[in-house]
């Protein structure tokens, strides 16, 4: 893994722990997880461009 797949890896963990953190703390958002889930596999997608 080339560091810059270490530092694709470290931001899209940071975004989706971001994202999880405030859809746990506002109760519109909801199902904290999925939305963690849903960016993280968005974004990994998008950077990998598969």
């Amino acid at each position: 893994m080339s560091p810059v797949d270490k530092l694709s890896a470290i931001v899209v963990t940071a975004i989706a722990a971001a994202a999880v953190y405030i859809a746990y703390n506002n109760e519109k958002l909801g199902g904290a997880i999925l939305v963690g889930v849903a960016i993280a596999t968005l974004l990994y997608t998008l950077l990998t461009g598969n």
